[in-house]
């Protein structure tokens, strides 16, 4: 059911990550974004309630979407989340509840996915787009067309699945995981060990299983893995891999803000009117990314990488 909306109305989008929560605002005027670090079990209902309060602005929420590193059951309780097992059992979606009548949520890597792939207007009907979002883990979402391919949810997700020789272990528990290596700290310790033609090697079996299981035909690498360490370093460690699949590889001009991007589109989805509010959301994140923009290509690369 979709929802009618008033000039006063707004929508927001949360974002909430193993580092960061971050909290959006789009109206019909613009928008606002705030962030905060990602706090612990004791202070997380205060700290969302405060960043969706100074958000809102006293607007009426029409929907909220919501952009999740963390595993929710049923009842809206996070039911896994190895970067923090600590949050297990919060009750998240009644928090938010308290805000919009309406709260859609899904796994970060989904909505990344969902704002890489709408923003590509070029992609054919039955082109399947995969989004890798680095940051303090790593996301992966796919989509075909208008379809979301479910890929598991927290530890039993693409991430958390072994390729090549990978070893170093995982907080979820078992060793070798993708994420160990793909991840910003995995990047950086793999990089440091001379392991990153290990990485290439995992990368290509990587985006070979994509390719094969889901067809995928691009990879979209996003996240503020980008920002950290420079969409060229990216480009020399996974370009290669990534053909040699068979799969185009792309860096995100929006590498930051795509989960967020993607959990505002889960809110226009409910709306009336929804490709004006889309394109409201557009505007706004790519506003947001040239307000927020960091140097990029700023990590430092062992001559041996």
């Amino acid at each position: 059911m979709q929802v009618s909306s008033t000039p006063d109305d707004c929508i927001l989008g949360i974002d909430l990550g193993a580092t960061f929560v971050r909290v959006a605002r789009v109206d019909g005027w613009g928008g606002e974004f705030l962030s905060a670090p990602t706090p612990s079990p004791i202070e997380a209902e205060e700290v969302i309630r405060s960043l969706i309060s100074r958000a809102h602005r006293g607007k009426k929420v029409r929907c909220l979407g919501l952009s999740r590193a963390p595993a929710m059951d049923s009842q809206g309780h996070i039911s896994s989340w190895p970067s923090q097992p600590q949050w297990t059992g919060l009750p998240l979606l009644k928090w938010l509840q308290q805000y919009a009548g309406t709260v859609i949520s899904a796994d970060d890597g989904i909505c990344a996915t969902l704002w890489e792939h709408r923003s590509r207007a070029r992609v054919a009907a039955g082109a399947a787009t995969a989004c890798v979002s680095i940051g303090t883990g790593v996301a992966i979402g796919l989509m075909r067309g208008t379809e979301v391919l479910p890929s598991g949810e927290g530890a039993d997700t693409l991430s958390h699945e072994r390729f090549a020789m990978l070893d170093l272990p995982c907080r979820c528990g078992k060793y070798g995981c993708l994420q160990t290596a793909l991840c910003v700290p995995g990047l950086e310790q793999i990089n440091a060990q001379g392991k990153i033609e290990q990485l290439r090697r995992a990368f290509y079996e990587f985006a070979h299983a994509l390719k094969i299981r889901y067809g995928v035909n691009l990879i979209v690498i996003a996240g503020g893995g980008v920002d950290r360490f420079g969409p060229g370093f990216l480009r020399r460690t996974l370009m290669t891999s990534a053909l040699a699949a068979g799969v185009e590889l792309e860096i995100s001009s929006t590498p930051a803000l795509s989960g967020m991007g993607g959990a505002l589109l889960l809110a226009t989805d409910q709306m009336e009117e929804r490709q004006r509010w889309a394109r409201r959301v557009r505007e706004f994140i790519h506003q947001e990314v040239e307000r927020l923009l960091l140097p990029t290509g700023v990590y430092a690369e062992p001559a041996s990488a």
